[in-house]
């Protein structure tokens, strides 16, 4: 199989989708890119009354997208807001902290929030942020310790 499709097998394996090539021939068929199986993966994962299946009987009848069924741009919104909202969260908590934690604390801890919620993606941004600002933190203490 051809590696651009490689996101959409990761996509449609986390849907539990058990006919992968299937699929896979049938949006090929369809003229479909990878990244649109990948939404479409996304969509289904997102609305609790589609299931794995359903993107197969999709593909099948071509019949994409449904009506009242939220398209990615709206999937995309609601995994924002949900991000935005567990780092509210923790960000929140860390204010209300006796003992405050250090930014790239506050940043790693959101990451692994972002993740168990399944918002991978987006915990990397979180991720990295915790590591440039450890990385500054050894920066600042070699400088200081260097100067004494």
């Amino acid at each position: 199989m051809d590696s651009g499709w490689d996101p959409a097998v990761e996509a449609l394996l986390a849907v539990g989708l058990g006919q992968i090539p299937k699929a896979i021939a049938m949006a090929k068929a369809a003229g479909m890119a990878p990244d649109e199986l990948v939404d479409l993966a996304a969509i289904v994962r997102h609305d609790s009354r589609l299931s794995a299946g359903s993107i197969i009987a999709r593909l099948r009848d071509g019949c994409w997208p449904v009506d009242d069924v939220v398209g990615i741009e709206g999937v995309q919104q609601a995994r924002q807001r949900r991000a935005e909202k567990i780092r509210q969260a923790r960000h929140d908590a860390a204010e209300t902290a006796e003992n405050r934690p250090q930014r790239w604390i506050i940043d790693g801890l959101t990451g692994r929030d972002l993740r168990r919620a399944g918002l991978a993606d987006l915990a990397t941004d979180a991720e990295v942020a915790s590591s440039s600002r450890l990385d500054e933190l050894d920066r600042l203490r070699s400088n200081r310790l260097q100067l004494t």
